[in-house]
């Protein structure tokens, strides 16, 4: 059964919509967490410390896909492979960052989305229809699994 890393820096109480919205949207796409999918769920509360070998851990067992829910995390996951397909959910410009070649043709194995204010696009404002338009404009083909 395919394992899904799922990293937050932060801790399980303060991530609860985020999670939930993440199962909803496996859900949606055919994914049952326990039934065709495991999902490891890692709160580093802060520690980001422990980011280094977390990733070399997931990367170790070889997870189906590393869930990225932070600048730290997604950056750590980057810097931990080039296979492993990475999902992030970011607060800066994921091209600035390093993350993605550009965001119409992202390249290498990191895909995501922009969930602050700090890519600013005519006509796109900060709330909730932000991610999914980033999410096209990254991923054309792409089916929403998260927007809140």
């Amino acid at each position: 059964m395919p394992i899904v890393g799922f990293v937050d820096g932060r801790s399980a109480e303060a991530s609860v919509r985020q999670a939930a919205a993440f199962r909803k949207g496996l859900n949606e796409t055919g994914y049952v967490e326990g039934q065709n999918l495991m999902v490891e769920y890692h709160w580093l509360e802060g520690q980001y410390n422990r980011l280094p070998a977390l990733m070399a851990d997931l990367v170790r067992r070889r997870v189906a896909v590393i869930a990225a829910l932070s600048n730290p995390t997604a950056l750590a996951a980057k810097a931990a492979t080039t296979t492993i397909p990475i999902v992030f959910g970011v607060g800066q410009d994921p091209v600035r960052m390093g993350l993605v070649a550009s965001l119409a043709r992202p390249g290498g194995n990191a895909t995501g989305t922009n969930t602050g204010s700090a890519m600013p696009r005519p006509g796109i404002g900060p709330k909730d229809g932000v991610a999914r338009a980033r999410t096209r404009l990254t991923v054309p083909a792409a089916r929403p699994i998260s927007l809140k």
